[in-house]
């Protein structure tokens, strides 16, 4: 499941998967935040996409990553965190970047109600 993660789920968020496996975008973000598997998401919080995107940015300057990579993550983040509350299997083969878009709007939208003091 590690290669999938690396090898599907993240060039799925925006990350590059080219080039030497020591240099590739993808290998880079694994070492640093220490994810193995498309499961390590659920120990995230989605807020924390945006510091995942800031912190490789700052260690790997030159491979800098963008808003959409930002969304995206935080997209995934909140996919994860569903497929696992309800009690669902993850397939990386079957994410697309549709479920990446409907997942981040779908978190904007429970962050926005979340601060008007609604519950969803």
């Amino acid at each position: 499941m590690a290669l999938e993660f690396r090898d599907v789920v993240l060039p799925l968020c925006g990350l590059v998967n080219a080039g030497a496996v020591a240099n590739r975008q993808t290998t880079l973000f694994i070492a640093h935040h220490g994810l193995i598997t498309i499961d390590d998401m659920n120990l995230l919080q989605p807020e924390q996409g945006k510091e995942l995107v800031k912190q490789f940015n700052q260690r790997h300057p030159n491979s800098s990553m963008g808003i959409l990579v930002q969304n995206n993550l935080t997209g995934l983040i909140w996919y994860v965190k569903d497929k696992f509350r309800r009690g669902l299997p993850i397939d990386a083969n079957a994410i697309n970047v549709a479920d990446l878009m409907e997942s981040y709007l779908f978190f904007k939208a429970y962050k926005a109600n979340r601060d008007k003091g609604e519950n969803i």
